[in-house]
């Protein structure tokens, strides 16, 4: 039974889960990270690369944040840095930005800061929630549309891989199944049915996943 007390802390519970799943995916599926790739996460809070990549698979990554939550059981090296104008050098295979970009206050300059510590023909995988929606979190100062994220990518000469939506918006929803709490496996299907929902048709979520790829 949940023990769960509020209905974000069930959404966030079942979502959390869900996108390590999908991020697993990517990563290992369509990326094809190996021991030798290497891995910038920008505004890495706790790192979910520790989450979802085991140690022994665990490819060469370099974390930050402002104040990161630092874990020894990767071999992750953590650095404190800025995600809007991050000082740390070098150019990396891939890029991961997780629910960072609608934090900061210049996404063009920050998207700009981060294409230089990019190789060429480099990945990003930057996720965020769709700025067509209305957001009820007063730190998302900079949401972005499906739209102003190509236009952004557009501007940086950058593919669009594939872009996954997920968590399908349904207003209210989490009020609506609040009778049905007490059933837990019920409810985690539910969810994990919401958060698969909108697949190719990002403009139906609540959530955006972009791989893309620099093209010089």
């Amino acid at each position: 039974m949940l023990k769960i007390s509020d209905s974000h802390s069930i959404w966030a519970h079942n979502y959390h889960k869900y996108r390590l799943t999908v991020l697993r995916d990517i990563f290992i599926s369509k990326l094809q990270v190996k021991k030798d790739t290497s891995i910038l996460d920008i505004g890495c809070g706790t790192c979910l690369f520790r989450e979802f990549l085991s140690p022994e698979e665990c490819p060469n990554i370099t974390a930050f944040d402002i104040d990161p939550a630092i874990s020894d059981t990767h071999t992750i090296t953590y650095l404190i840095d800025n995600a809007q104008k991050p000082s740390i050098k070098g150019q990396f295979d891939i890029i991961f930005a997780g629910e960072v970009i609608e934090h900061l206050p210049s996404p063009d300059d920050a998207f700009n800061a981060w294409d230089k510590l990019l190789k060429p023909r480099g990945k990003m995988v930057i996720t965020t929630p769709n700025g067509l929606y209305p957001d009820q979190f007063e730190q998302h100062i900079s949401l972005m549309s499906i739209p102003k994220m190509k236009k952004l990518f557009k501007k940086y000469d950058y593919d669009i891989i594939e872009i996954i939506g997920n968590n399908f918006f349904i207003p209210f929803f989490d009020s609506m199944i609040k009778p049905l709490w007490r059933y837990e496996k019920f409810i985690n299907k539910i969810y994990d049915i919401k958060f698969k929902l909108p697949g190719k048709r990002g403009i139906l979520a609540r959530n955006i996943i972009y791989i893309v790829q620099k093209n010089n």
